[in-house]
């Protein structure tokens, strides 16, 4: 089991419409490697308006830090992709830049509208567009991670087994599973359960729910990780765990925030998740 720290939670503009990215990756990296994280999990924005010559740099300037990116999370439009849409190119293109990464794992939310939103000609097309995003990874000998969140096409345990059985013929696909469950650890536990055959990833956050403000992973009401880590250990989950979200992330309003404190509470998080795993 690695721990992986997530870039998201060091950019203020992870919940913006355009998600433009306000530090740059390449600034970023000598800092997360100060603080002892060597595997990271990509978010899809801090890569994906990089060029193909810069992407090259990135991939050597990540190997001379001793840095690895096992994860990409990305969040595509499933009921857009098709034949040379604009969201097919932008896809293929990251999927290209995962290779030259090295990504073992692409994590990917299983469209943006909740299932029973998506009538059946969107609900189609997003799970041909899954079939097809496996099948360019699997050429590549990466994983496909589709991620348990609402609003998504896996916003139930069994929506969510009936998109894998859907995708049956895909070997290489599995679930990124991500407690999501508001202030309901029970039913995080019983989710993670039913779909605990096919977790290959696995996204820690946690929140104070008067709020729903991010939080160090010990301090939230929103899931009791007291309980939920000794669960995944007891499991016998072999995969990687990212930590998606902290404390004193920047936002659009205090975007100068410093990320030494962010990075800091992510060594607290570490640390609570490590000293909790072996509980089981």
């Amino acid at each position: 089991m690695r721990i992986l720290l997530n870039t998201i939670l060091l950019d203020p503009n992870r919940w913006t419409a355009d998600k433009i990215p306000y530090h740059p990756l390449e600034k970023l990296l000598p800092e997360i490697k100060k603080y002892g994280f060597n595997e990271l999990e990509l978010w899809q924005y801090h890569i994906s308006r990089h060029s193909h010559s810069q992407i090259l740099r990135l991939v050597d300037y990540i190997a001379s830090l001793e840095m690895t990116c096992p994860v990409l999370g990305a969040y595509p439009a499933l009921h857009l992709l098709g034949n040379k849409t604009e969201e097919s190119q932008r896809l293929e293109l990251l999927i290209k830049f995962a290779c030259r990464l090295d990504v073992k794992v692409f994590k990917i939310f299983a469209g943006n509208i909740a299932s029973e939103n998506m009538n059946a000609d969107q609900t189609q097309q997003a799970i041909k567009s899954l079939q097809s995003i496996a099948s360019q990874l699997d050429n590549h000998g990466i994983l496909l991670a589709l991620e348990t969140h609402a609003n998504t096409l896996c916003d139930t345990p069994n929506n969510t087994i009936k998109v894998l059985e859907s995708l049956g013929r895909s070997k290489n696909v599995g679930c990124c599973f991500q407690p999501y469950m508001e202030n309901d650890t029970e039913t995080a536990i019983e989710f993670f359960d039913k779909i605990s055959p096919h977790a290959i990833h696995i996204h820690l956050q946690n929140r104070k729910t008067k709020k729903k403000d991010c939080c160090l992973l010990s301090e939230g009401d929103w899931i009791n990780y007291n309980l939920l880590l000794p669960h995944l250990y007891k499991s016998k989950y072999k995969g990687d765990l990212s930590i998606e979200f902290t404390a004193d992330m920047a936002t659009p309003d205090n975007p100068d925030s410093p990320i030494q404190s962010v990075l800091e509470n992510a060594i607290l998080d570490r640390n609570f998740i490590l000293s909790h795993w072996h509980r089981g």
